[in-house]
């Protein structure tokens, strides 16, 4: 199903085999725990972004390089509907693997990156893929692969509108990445804090989250920023638009497994949003609401739901 807008999207990034591993709470340091289960999924944000934008009924491109153990990722993925020719195979690296602990507890999570393929992208590789691409097209980007920085520059050369979700956040987002050329810009709260201190040299001091501080000293630094989002978990989502403050609350549901919650927000966010930048309000909405339909089953990408499922959810 089309969601009606002319704009592709190129989902430049990372592809992992996701192993899970559910546990009675995170494991501490120098601990030995015990797993009452383990499965395997596919994952990656690149992917589950590109999954779950797919679902929504995009025209979705997924660019990236596996190995052969991870072809059936791609395969999966083109089941979805994402058009899978600017993903490459590698003939002797792995592909990328996420170790995945999920609280039994608490449902939450934590994990290990193991980059494989991710950390296989050239130059003329990027040149390649962003070359067939056309002026008012998207690129989402996050920062599970190398070279992210070449791919904004080449987007944003070939005219293409760049939305970039810096996770995993680490200092060297700042440096790697023109931050400048960024037309939205979608992080948490712990890399809203990362991205503040890297920007503006000032340390948080501690204490409760300053979500308003934060952004205002975001958009000081980078003013041609459309819009920015910070999702706060299950205190929903705050965020700034063409200097408008919006802040809406999430929604109440059970918790099983939130690992891909915020790749399923970012794709329903951006597949509304370009059906008009006016529609900025109603977009982050679906991305809530998607969202808390994802984080009541296991997975990431298995997860997110389809366009149907969330409007006879919340019709």
């Amino acid at each position: 199903m089309s969601n009606g807008s002319n704009s592709k999207v190129l989902c430049f990034g990372s592809v992992n085999i996701d192993s899970f591993y559910v546990v009675p709470h995170i494991v501490r340091s120098g601990e030995t725990l015990s797993s009452t289960r383990h499965f395997q999924r596919a994952g990656g944000k690149g992917a589950n972004q590109c999954a779950a934008l797919a679902k929504a009924g995009n025209d979705t491109f997924m660019a990236g390089i596996i190995g052969k153990d991870g072809v059936w990722i791609k395969e999966k993925l083109a089941g979805f509907g994402t058009k899978v020719e600017h993903l490459e195979v590698s003939e002797v690296e792995s592909t990328g693997r996420a170790i995945i602990q999920l609280s039994e507890h608490d449902r939450d999570n934590s994990i290990i990156l193991f980059p494989g393929t991710n950390h296989c992208i050239t130059k003329p590789f990027v040149e390649k893929v962003v070359g067939q691409f056309q002026p008012g097209d998207w690129c989402l980007l996050q920062n599970e692969i190398n070279l992210g920085g070449e791919i904004m520059r080449a987007a944003k050369k070939q005219g293409m509108k760049v939305i970039f979700n810096p996770a995993p956040f680490n200092a060297e987002v700042i440096s790697e990445y023109p931050l400048e050329l960024v037309n939205i810009l979608v992080v948490n709260e712990t890399e809203a804090m990362g991205l503040h201190e890297g920007i503006s040299g000032e340390k948080w001091p501690g204490g409760e989250l300053d979500v308003k501080r934060i952004a205002r000293s975001v958009l000081e630094k980078l003013p041609a920023l459309e819009g920015l989002i910070i999702t706060l978990g299950a205190d929903g989502v705050y965020a700034v638009f063409d200097g408008e403050e919006i802040s809406l609350p999430s929604v109440k549901c059970e918790v099983v497994d939130t690992t891909g919650a915020g790749d399923t927000f970012i794709a329903y966010f951006l597949s509304e949003y370009l059906q008009s930048s006016k529609r900025f309000k109603a977009a982050l909405d679906l991305g809530i609401k998607a969202a808390s339909i994802a984080i009541g089953k296991e997975g990431a990408m298995d997860s997110v739901p389809t366009k149907e499922e969330i409007l006879a959810r919340y019709p």
